[in-house]
């Protein structure tokens, strides 16, 4: 992702805006962490984040409501219902001041 403009201009505007949330950290993470996290770390973050309960799906256009309940349940039906780990969020404080940020490549 970081040879393309819109995700790095994405990335600066996230980060420059959120300082506490992690609304400011990339949602795939940062690369060195990712790489040192073990296979066990990924796997326990997943099993206790994806999770049908914090999960939802939207379907939109023109099908038959009964043919695409049965479709959704066959492809989604079978996801393991882990624990869904609660995780509070921190409140992000008001910014007062103008800031600027800009990368040059």
């Amino acid at each position: 992702g970081l040879d393309s403009p819109r995700r790095r201009s994405s990335q600066l505007l996230f980060s420059s805006a959120y300082k506490k949330h992690p609304y400011g950290i990339p949602v795939i993470g940062y690369e060195k962490n990712v790489r040192s996290w073990p296979v066990k770390k990924i796997k326990n973050f997943y099993q206790s984040r994806y999770v049908p309960s914090n999960m939802f799906l939207v379907v939109s256009g023109d099908f038959d409501s009964v043919e695409m309940k049965k479709k959704v349940q066959n492809y989604y039906g079978g996801f393991e219902n882990f624990k869904l780990r609660k995780v509070k969020r921190p409140k992000e404080p008001v910014q007062k001041k103008y800031q600027f940020r800009a990368l040059s490549y």
